[in-house]
This record gives C-alpha cells, sequence and structure tokens, in this order.
C-alpha cells in the first residue's frame, strides 16, 4: 500500500480560529446580554454625569474627581429638595390616583361591554384573575420580587455610571488593548464619536421631557384634571422611551378623568393630542437639530426588537442603544470599509 499523505490541519484551524472564537463570544454575549443592557445602560450614565462636570472642571479649579463628585452631590441635592417641596403633595396624588382605579376600571369596563370589540376585549382579559383568591397573593409576590429586583438593578447602573465617569479613558483603552492594532485607531475613533453624539442625544432627550412634563403639568391642572403634578411627572419620565412614551404617559392621565366623568376624558385626550402635536411640529424639530439622524422605521424597529428580547430595560434603551449602532455602523462600515466619505454624527433636519 502506497504512503498517503498527512493532512496538516493546522492551516485550516488557523483559518477557523477567528470565526470560532466570534462564534464563542457571540454566544457569550447573548447569555449575559441583560448584564451587558445594564454596563450599557451604566454608560449612559457616565456619559451624562461626565458631560455635567466637564464645565465644571474647565471653570473652576477642582479637579475631574472632584468636579464629578459635586455634579452627583447637586443631583442628590436637587433630589432631596424636590422631595421635600413636593412629596407630600406627590406622594397624595399617587394615593389619589391608586383610590380612583377601581372606579375608573369600572367604569372602562361598563364602556367596553356596551360593544362587540369592548366584549371581545373583556372576554379574553380576564382581570378576576388577579383580583381574587392565590392570585392577589402571586401578584403580590411577583411584584415585590420584581420591585425588589429593579432597584438592585437601578443601584448598580448608577454606582457603575459613577465609576465609568471617574475614568473613561482607561475603560476605553482597556477594551481597545484587546482588538487588532489595524483596527484600533479606527474603533476608537467610532468610540469617540459615539460618546459625543450620545451626549447630544442625551442632552435633547433631557429638553423633551422637562418640556412635556411641564406642558402636561399645566395641561391637566387647566382642565382640572386630578393630580397634575404626578401626571406631568409620568408623562416626562416615559417621554424617553421612543415612538409609545407619550403613549403610555397617557393612560395614568385618561384613567384618572375616566373616574371623574367622560366629559374630562375628553378634554385630556385633546390635551394631549395637543401637546403630541407641539412637540412633534415644533420642540423634537428644533432638539434634533443636534441630534444624529435615526429614520423612524429603524426606531420602531428597534424598540419592538428590544422590547420583546429584553422586556421593560430593552424598551428604556433602545433609543440610546440605536443612536451608538448608527453612529459605528457609519464609522466602521459606511467610512472606513466602504471608503464613503460621510460624517457619523451626521444631524437630523
Amino acid at each position: 500500500m502506497s504512503d498517503m499523505p498527512a493532512v496538516d490541519s493546522q492551516p485550516l484551524l488557523v483559518r477557523l480560529g477567528p470565526l470560532i472564537a466570534l462564534a464563542l463570544v457571540g454566544a457569550l454575549a447573548w447569555q449575559l446580554a441583560s448584564v451587558l443592557l445594564l454596563l450599557f445602560g451604566a454608560a449612559v450614565i457616565a456619559v451624562l454625569l461626565k458631560a455635567l462636570a466637564d464645565p465644571v472642571t474647565r471653570h473652576t479649579p477642582l479637579s475631574r474627581g472632584l468636579s464629578l463628585g459635586v455634579v452627583v452631590l447637586a443631583i442628590i441635592a436637587l433630589l432631596v429638595g424636590g422631595g421635600w417641596l413636593f412629596g407630600i403633595q406627590i406622594t397624595t396624588q399617587i394615593n389619589g390616583i391608586l383610590e380612583r382605579a377601581p372606579a375608573a376600571w369600572n367604569l372602562l369596563q361598563a364602556h367596553l361591554a356596551a360593544n362587540p370589540v369592548g366584549r371581545y376585549i373583556l372576554h379574553n382579559v380576564d382581570p378576576s384573575k388577579l383580583v381574587s383568591g392565590s392570585g392577589v397573593f402571586s401578584g403580590v409576590t411577583t411584584m415585590a420580587t420584581n420591585t425588589a429586583g429593579a432597584l438592585t438593578e437601578i443601584l448598580l447602573v448608577l454606582v457603575g455610571g459613577v465609576y465609568l465617569a471617574l475614568d473613561p479613558a482607561m475603560y476605553v483603552n482597556g477594551l481597545l488593548i484587546l482588538t487588532p492594532r489595524r483596527i484600533r485607531a479606527n474603533l476608537g475613533r467610532a468610540m469617540h464619536e459615539s460618546g459625543e453624539a450620545m451626549r447630544a442625544w442625551l442632552f435633547g432627550q433631557l429638553i423633551a421631557m422637562v418640556v412635556i412634563g411641564v406642558m402636561t403639568g399645566i395641561g391637566m391642572a387647566l382642565i382640572h384634571t386630578p393630580s397634575a403634578l404626578v401626571l406631568g411627572l409620568f408623562a416626562g419620565l416615559t417621554e424617553f422611551i421612543p415612538l409609545i412614551g407619550p403613549f403610555i404617559g397617557a393612560v395614568p392621565a385618561l384613567l384618572t378623568a375616566l373616574s371623574v366623568n367622560p366629559h374630562q376624558v375628553l378634554l385630556t385626550a385633546i390635551v394631549f393630542l395637543v401637546i403630541q402635536q407641539l412637540e412633534s411640529n415644533a420642540i423634537q424639530p428644533v432638539i434634533q437639530r443636534r441630534m444624529v439622524a435615526v429614520a423612524p422605521v429603524v426606531s420602531l424597529f428597534s424598540l419592538a426588537a428590544l422590547g420583546l428580547l429584553f422586556g421593560p430595560i430593552g424598551l428604556v434603551l433602545s433609543a440610546p442603544l440605536t443612536v451608538i449602532i448608527v453612529v459605528w455602523v457609519k464609522a466602521l462600515y459606511v467610512r472606513d470599509v466602504l471608503g464613503e466619505a460621510i460624517d457619523p454624527n451626521e444631524k437630523g433636519g
């Protein structure tokens, strides 16, 4: 029998090595997706804190760390002061909303039962499971568990954000050193550009949240909808969620108005409609001039995908994550691979 030449498997393994490593990294990232989302949330907090601390560092003799400490203490003082000034009023209004909720739900059931579509909804959504027997205990237990988990995650994100903001260059350089030399410069530039884009997006979004919250609170007060302060605060917070945030913010206001009378529901809906039109045609166009342009369809499907995969945290972080992905695709693929002369931070009009 003739000798067969030995098959050298080394070149094949060398060629497949990067693909195998990439597959393993992808599988590990998928398993740790929730943790990575929390890490991204901490990065968002870090960008915000650094953006607030940089002016303090430039205009005072304080170091970066001390400037960050001043910003953190100022935020804590603002929250504590707001709680001291409005805490009792907010608590009273929240209790008022909770007290009106059963009456509002009964009225909503009555209205739904008056038409075929409403009866179909009532038939397929059985609220009695949540308000009777073991359902109550199960619901309370689940709520308590979820609340404890959410508070832990929020604390983790906040503390992580402070640590990242203290010395972001150390973490960026540590990440870059794990990448091949030939792509470090482009990747570093893309990370810097995505940080600038995130800073612009955050400031624009915070402005929109404050404006919407104030307008909603004033609107609810003018039409005498109960708990106007809390409803405005909730509407402002939900503005952080793209596309569906305004609808989520309107739900408590409409239910509160329903507990008063149907006429109040109509007035409340009109106020939210007017605010939505002002936001779409006057507020957002001005703010988006300083923000990265993200197509509405991209935002919509990003919101749907992250919401389905990761639940509430995916919804909350979908907008900033989409901004980062858009900047990275423009910088690392369109510009650096395809060679197109583009600005990854191109602003929307």
